[in-house]
């Protein structure tokens, strides 16, 4: 009898968490923030930060859900640009992305030029993933920020779409 009590509390836990997510509301993930540093390569560290709701965070710890795995198993099916993980837990993903910007050198200096980035795009994808039978996105950051290589930067708020920057690096 002893062996039946073991299982009766794991399933009790199990129970009670999926009587609870089912009990809530809608769940969704949302990028807070999204920040490209831009090197002088071209390369680019991404960083995404994003809230997870209790049912997102359950998932992840449980390893149902992370949203950094999603992201870098997304990308690497949609972008045209190779990628590496840097790092992934339950508030953000950096990644690191080769040839992310046209740079090119002139008497002038060197000009970067970024591409235009549609978080639209990653949405409608997002949503025909499994996952989203779980939860919702909410992909356009609080706050993007891209910054080049000496300093400079552009903010834009609450933006599902970013456009294309092309910066001078003066010599």
């Amino acid at each position: 009898m002893k062996s039946n009590t073991k299982f009766r509390l794991p399933l009790a836990i199990l129970l009670i968490v999926s009587l609870a997510a089912a009990a809530m509301p809608a769940s969704a993930l949302t990028i807070t923030s999204y920040t490209a540093e831009i090197q002088d390569d071209g390369n680019a560290i991404l960083t995404f930060n994003y809230d997870m709701t209790f049912v997102e965070y359950v998932g992840y710890y449980l390893n149902i859900a992370n949203p950094g795995k999603l992201i870098k198993e997304e990308y690497d099916k949609h972008a045209n640009m190779p990628g590496d993980v840097l790092s992934s837990d339950s508030k953000g993903t950096s990644f690191k992305v080769y040839g992310y910007a046209a740079v090119s050198d002139d008497a002038n200096g060197k000009t970067i030029t970024t591409p235009s980035q549609s978080f639209q795009k990653a949405e409608a994808i997002l949503k025909e993933h499994p996952v989203a039978k779980l939860t919702t996105f909410d992909l356009s950051p609080d706050i993007t920020t891209v910054t080049f290589p000496d300093g400079y930067c552009e903010n834009f708020y609450n933006e599902l779409s970013i456009p294309s920057i092309t910066h001078v690096i003066r010599r």
